[in-house]
């Protein structure tokens, strides 16, 4: 048995409701946790083989000790810091399990690429350069991919954590995530580290692991303000996108907007010269028929 966790807070309810229906189809025998703050919220899916449980469980500090532990120019970061510690945490404390899927709450799957628990994935749309200046600190004599595994999942192999966790440590006395927030701090970037960046170049360099290219539908939060959810992911199958990412608390800048408006544009051609839209309007006609 595997555990599939999904670390959430409230705002990722309708995502998460929707991830594990699909979950529950696909991974019949494994283990699924939503990880929380806010309990109450995603209690009513604490179910057959679907548990909900705090993030305090799993984590020995809070939000509030990683901003105190932040330089001043990166104190508004530490959320973005808390999730990635806490995915790591999780891994740590799941003693019964060998491999464990973590998934990104915001984040809707449609094709098979989260099922490959030995398979690294990679897509085009992200690329940080600080992140690995952090991996190369830790592990100079390993070589760093070219492309970025940042795609709101990872499979992590419990002991090939510890193990990385453990060099990053040292001979340090303090904490693994003390001594990532110790270098964070000398960056010169606030985004200066990346959980899934971090362990998949380790594990590639270790395991030399199968590796395949996705295909991300970013940033579709910007789109729900002229398509529903269920039209966002019906253009999303059309597209052929293996996950679509909500990331609602992101950049929203008239820039983006900007370019949400030209992809709009392009989506819309894709769905006349798809058949979509008669498709529809044949269905609602046969639908008038029988009532």
């Amino acid at each position: 048995m595997r555990l599939i966790c999904i670390p959430a807070i409230k705002s990722h309810l309708k995502y998460v409701t929707f991830t594990i229906s699909y979950l529950e189809k696909k991974f019949l025998n494994d283990q699924i946790i939503i990880v929380t703050p806010d309990q109450n919220s995603f209690m009513h899916l604490n179910n057959g083989n679907v548990s909900v449980k705090t993030d305090s469980e799993f984590l020995d500090i809070s939000p509030e000790q990683i901003k105190n532990n932040l330089s001043e120019d990166k104190k508004s970061m530490f959320k973005w810091y808390y999730q990635q510690f806490l995915k790591y945490s999780i891994v740590i404390k799941s003693k019964k399990y060998e491999d464990i899927l973590i998934l990104d709450a915001d984040t809707i799957f449609l094709s098979d690429c989260i099922e490959d628990s030995d398979c690294i994935n990679f897509t085009l749309l992200e690329y940080n350069e600080s992140y690995f200046k952090i991996i190369e600190k830790y592990f100079p004599s390993h070589k760093l991919m070219s492309k970025s595994t940042i795609v709101n999942f990872m499979w992590f192999n419990r002991i090939l954590l510890l193990n990385m966790l453990d060099i990053i440590q040292g001979n340090q006395k303090n904490n693994w995530f003390e001594v990532i927030l110790d270098n964070v701090n000398k960056s010169k970037s606030p985004f200066a580290f990346s959980e899934y960046e971090t362990y998949s170049n380790y594990k590639h360099n270790i395991n030399l692991p199968e590796q395949k290219d996705l295909k991300i539908f970013r940033r579709a939060d910007l789109f729900l303000s002229f398509y529903s959810f269920k039209k966002i992911i019906e253009i999303a199958k059309i597209f052929k996108f293996d996950l679509i990412s909500f990331e609602e608390n992101h950049n929203r800048s008239l820039s983006k907007k900007i370019i949400v408006f030209f992809m709009k544009f392009i989506i819309e051609l894709k769905l006349l010269f798809s058949g979509y839209y008669t498709k529809n309007n044949n269905s609602i006609q046969q639908s008038n028929k029988f009532n």
